[in-house]
């Protein structure tokens, strides 16, 4: 993959035009749940994801990884908190199949959406949405 080291070198110390410079992506991360948060799962959202926030065929999405940071699966940005496990809609297809977000972890999602941020005293499914949107024009 290229880095972002290129970026900042000429064209001909890189053997790349700047036309082929100028359409490498910059892929932000932004890690909205972490381990030291006590949830025991890793809850990411990233700026190259395709998706639309509240939308059904297409949605934005969260990915949702346990500490060992393997991928359990995507959730669905809806515009109501999750109150129940049953409304944390998966969203990933691997091999033509749907990929279910294990129980235990669509519990912690749900509480983890109800508490807020001890820094700045917003609702972490706010944040969610917040995060989404500053990636994404929309």
């Amino acid at each position: 993959m290229e880095t972002t080291d290129n970026l900042l070198k000429l064209p001909n110390e890189t053997g790349k035009s700047y036309n082929q410079l100028r359409e490498l992506q910059l892929r932000e991360m932004a890690t909205v749940c972490q381990r030291k948060d006590g949830y025991d799962m890793i809850l990411e959202i990233y700026s190259d994801d395709h998706g639309v926030l509240f939308d059904k065929e297409n949605p934005a999405h969260v990915h949702v990884k346990d500490l060992n940071k393997n991928l359990l699966g995507k959730f669905a940005i809806t515009k109501e908190r999750p109150k129940h496990s049953d409304y944390i809609f998966d969203c990933y297809h691997k091999d033509g199949k749907l990929v279910i977000i294990p129980t235990e972890y669509k519990r912690k999602i749900v509480d983890w959406s109800a508490d807020s941020s001890p820094v700045t005293g917003t609702n972490n499914w706010k944040i969610i949405i917040d995060t989404w949107r500053l990636f994404h024009s929309e």
